[in-house]
């Protein structure tokens, strides 16, 4: 089985602008999305014919899944200043009426409100999450689990990017990926309305507690070489 390459898409971190941009240089069955986990073992055997036509597997999956492909696979993953990400991602709830926490949103659940009830693991150090593979449903904070994500980047990652420097990072993986074309960035998703959103010191101080793994895995990729290349 050929290696593959494995975006993980976090949400809210410009994967989906990213994904217009992979489905364009794989093309029909090359790119396999996965919108739908778990994808264990037995996931993967279901959709073992695609999987393995597939050069790209894109989706909001957790590291790991290479351990049921029967190759190591090669990871790549954008990551975006945590305290953005969860502001972007309150946002988008509020506006878009079939998300999760619309309704409750709309009835008055403040950004604050959101964090400190734990009803959902995107507001709490969710990317650490996703790249350790760790499923814990109760409130991170735990350093070991941060140690593992750094360590999965250290023997398992192709690239790492900021969203913030969307545009060089594809550059980057243009040539380094030999893709036949440029693009400029599709940004999607995105809400052109959309102000600053203001938060107060408390609401601050919340976002910086439930995301301290998340500030310290961002703060290590920026120093790493170039900010963020290896």
């Amino acid at each position: 089985m050929q290696e593959k390459l494995i975006f993980l898409h976090i949400p809210k971190t410009a994967g989906t602008s990213l994904r217009h941009i992979i489905e364009q240089e794989y093309p029909d069955k090359k790119c396999l999305q996965l919108y739908n986990p778990p994808y264990r073992r037995k996931e993967i055997e279901k959709i073992r014919n695609e999987v393995d036509v597939a050069e790209v597997l894109y989706g909001h999956i957790p590291f790991g899944i290479h351990k049921h492909l029967g190759n190591k696979g090669k990871y790549i993953v954008f990551l975006r200043n945590p305290i953005a990400r969860v502001i972007s991602f309150y946002n988008h709830h509020a506006r878009q009426p079939n998300m999760p926490f619309y309704e409750k949103i709309q009835k008055g659940m403040s950004l604050l409100d959101l964090i400190e009830s734990n009803i959902s693991k995107e507001t709490n150090n969710h990317m650490t999450r996703i790249i350790a593979s760790c499923g814990y449903s109760r409130i991170l904070n735990d350093d070991s689990v941060l140690q593992q994500a750094l360590e999965n980047i250290k023997q398992y990652f192709f690239f790492v990017g900021l969203t913030e420097n969307l545009a060089e990072s594809v550059d980057f993986l243009g040539k380094e990926l030999r893709w036949k074309h440029s693009y400029n960035i599709p940004y999607v998703n995105v809400d052109p309305s959309e102000k600053p959103h203001k938060i107060d010191e408390q609401t601050l101080t919340a976002l910086k507690k439930y995301n301290r793994l998340d500030i310290l895995l961002y703060e290590y990729i920026i120093k790493l070489k170039n900010s963020y290349y290896f």
